[in-house]
């Protein structure tokens, strides 16, 4: 089982027992705490998308706090004697995902539910038979104002 979520503007395929290092939240440490933006949870074929999966909070445990390693920031003009060099540390909190919500709706169709259903169908042709008999009903109905029109102008 895996999920979907989205954290700090960036989305993250996590499972039961996975760490990561997300953009800084104002959790303390050892709090748990629940991931609302669930974008898809999926388990073995049943797949949860949209609403259904907002509705599956994941429970994560804040690890700790810390600063990523310093990046350099360098600007130059050439020939104009203009160098500025600059650092920063971004700061992360890191997770651990404790829990991921283990009911999957039965109501979700898994792909070979989809294709028994399939399967069990009427066949398409008696649906298009129909269709051509609505269809001429409707062009001879057409005729007649057609006639109706012609009659009018005369």
């Amino acid at each position: 089982m895996y999920a979907v979520i989205e954290t700090g503007g960036k989305q993250y395929k996590v499972a039961l027992g996975d760490r990561l290092k997300v953009e800084k939240l104002a959790i303390e440490q050892g709090a748990s705490f629940n991931i609302d933006r669930v974008l898809m949870i999926a388990e073995d074929e049943q797949i949860l998308l949209g609403k259904e999966a907002a509705q599956q909070p994941v429970q994560a445990k804040v690890l700790g706090h810390g600063r990523n390693k310093k990046i350099k920031v360098f600007k130059k003009r050439r020939r104009k004697g203009y160098r500025r060099t600059q650092g920063h540390r971004q700061g992360f909190t890191e997770i651990e995902i404790v829990g991921i919500s283990d009911q999957v709706h039965a109501a979700v169709e898994t792909p070979s539910e989809i294709a028994e259903s399939a399967e069990s169908e009427e066949p398409v042709e008696k649906s298009v038979a129909e269709a051509d008999e609505a269809g001429s009903e409707i062009a001879s109905q057409g005729d007649d104002t057609e006639n109706q029109a012609d009659e009018k102008h005369e």
